[in-house]
């Protein structure tokens, strides 16, 4: 077991016991605050960061305008992380570009990108590699598929397995001219990257947004449709296509609902793939016995290596407004829930998932400082060791670009005395 491994397994076992002891408790992490240089940024921690041993990638704008889209990177020293370079990507109006780190690389997509093949805003996706002291530019993915004019997207969601980079491409149009999403495959082991195929869902459908969102790891790839409608439910209830990597591809292995599927609900926001489980975070699930969209989160279990609904991630207290599967991570059978409207500032829940099946909360977790309408828990992300966890602060006065926080989990049985404060 390698020394990750090894923090890993500590991050998962440390939790588990918190919910033995404090599954109801609300516990401050002591977290470092970061933001980008100031008056610099807006928007920065809504989309989700990137996080690799002591590097973080954080999305945010310096306005609305064309071009102007920055990643800021953050650099751990000595324990301390500072910013360390900020990456102008070829980012569009408005657009809200995703982050993936591979072992080697920084991954940027930009669903709004100029394409200069196609001679439209398609997307487009970067890869940047770190190179005498600085994160560079070695190469730009513009869709292998996209040929058709209308098609865009490419890089709205982006996943890696291994050395696998996969991106989502909701707008991929085929040659019957209808919008059914692809998903691109990479292969990032050496650069120049090689196309590896395009994974499309065994029965397509126009304006699904297929590829909305991804996760994968260990072979396994969930694949997020949310504005698929469903039959006996209405518009946009969504959906998860799961694949299995098979000899000559991916294929298709099954399509997951939320137990209790809504229209207009846009299932799923967001999705992790943590070992034989599937977790998907809906921060616009409607409950109308609860007064509307709160928010749900779902886990679905592999059996066989076939994927079928587990739990469902209550917050018992969840209301109208509190996006709850806002963000959602998970290592080793602890999933974290971000719920950026609950409280006066937001807050993320833990649930351990037991081995034979079911989840059970694990604790309630914020940071020292928060304001109130600071959105805490908007955006999250962890490599298993580190964990960061994004706020708007869009209420603030003066205003707020927003923030990220980052906890550390060290791999000693110190986890809990270092990384949380009574």
């Amino acid at each position: 077991m390698n020394v990750k491994s090894i923090r890993r397994f500590a991050f998962a076992i440390g939790l588990a016991t918190l919910a033995a002891t404090a599954a109801n408790a609300t516990t401050t992490l002591h977290a470092q605050r970061l933001t980008p240089p100031e008056g610099y940024a807006s928007s920065f921690g809504r989309q989700n960061p990137a996080v690799l041993d002591d590097w973080i990638a954080v999305f945010g704008r310096l306005s609305d305008a064309d071009g102007d889209g920055r990643v800021y990177i953050y650099h751990r020293l000595a324990g301390t992380w500072s910013l360390f370079q900020e990456i102008t990507p070829p980012d569009s109006a408005d657009g809200r570009d995703t982050l993936a780190f591979t072992a080697d690389a920084l991954i940027v997509g930009s669903p709004g990108a100029w394409n200069p093949h196609l001679g439209s805003n398609a997307g487009a996706v970067s890869i940047y590699a770190l190179q005498n002291g600085q994160w560079q530019l070695e190469e730009a993915l513009y869709s292998y598929t996209g040929i058709m004019n209308g098609a865009d997207g490419f890089g709205s969601s982006l996943a890696v397995d291994g050395s696998t980079l996969f991106v989502g491409f909701p707008g991929y149009i085929n040659s019957k001219g209808l919008q059914v999403g692809d998903v691109e495959a990479y292969d990032l082991a050496n650069l120049p990257s090689s196309y590896k195929g395009q994974i499309l869902a065994r029965a397509p459908i126009d304006q699904s947004s297929f590829g909305s969102s991804l996760a994968a790891a260990n072979g396994t790839l969930a694949v997020g449709a949310d504005n698929l409608g469903l039959t006996g439910v209405g518009a946009s209830a969504g959906a998860i296509y799961t694949f299995a990597k098979a000899y000559n591809g991916w294929s298709q292995s099954g399509m997951l609902t939320a137990p209790d599927p809504v229209a207009f609900a846009y299932f799923p926001d967001v999705l992790v793939v943590d070992g034989g489980r599937i977790v998907a975070g809906d921060a616009e699930f409607y409950s109308q016995m609860k007064g509307g969209p709160y928010g749900a989160a779902f886990s679905y279990l592999a059996t066989s290596g076939q994927f079928s609904y587990e739990s469902v991630l209550p917050d018992a207290d969840s209301y109208g407004g509190d996006m709850f599967g806002t963000s959602v991570t998970s290592v080793n059978g602890l999933s974290l829930v971000g719920s950026m409207g609950k409280g006066d500032a937001g807050q993320v829940f833990a649930f351990h998932h037991e081995a034979s099946g079911g989840s059970q909360p694990a604790g309630v977790f914020s940071v020292a400082d928060l304001q109130a309408g600071d959105g805490f828990g908007a955006s999250m992300a962890t490599d298993g060791t580190t964990l960061a966890i994004g706020a708007t602060e869009s209420s603030r006065i003066p205003a707020s670009p927003g923030a990220i926080y980052v906890a550390q989990y060290p791999a000693t049985d110190r986890v809990f005395g270092e990384c949380f404060e009574p």
